[in-house]
């Protein structure tokens, strides 16, 4: 199998991403918030978005509760359209993901 896929995550790159985050293990943390995911909790998730230029290379994917991926998901939401009006806007996902455990710490 390929470890770069173009277009969305398809189903079988999805599998195999799961099997060798999990690979050995019955739990594997939320790349964001650090909490024990099982394998049907987890979402495979891009680093830098796809929308933001990030790619479906196996190093741009990791693994993140579903509460942790829709917060991060509405901050890239938020960068594309600041884009979309002209702005300038760098991004650095090692900015948003210290971010989001800004927000999740607060949460919590």
């Amino acid at each position: 199998m390929s470890k770069n896929y173009r277009g969305k995550l398809g189903r079988l790159a999805r599998a195999e991403f799961l099997r060798r985050a999990f690979a050995g293990r019955r739990r594997a943390p939320c790349a964001i918030c650090g909490a024990p995911l099982h394998v049907d909790e987890a979402t495979v998730d891009h680093v830098l978005a796809s929308a933001l230029g990030g790619s479906n290379a196996f190093a741009n994917l990791q693994l993140a509760c579903a509460r942790c991926a829709s917060r991060k998901s509405a901050l890239e939401a938020g960068i594309c359209n600041r884009r979309s009006k002209g702005h300038r806007v760098e991004v650095d996902p090692a900015k948003l993901v210290a971010i989001l455990r800004r927000d999740v710490a607060r949460s919590a």
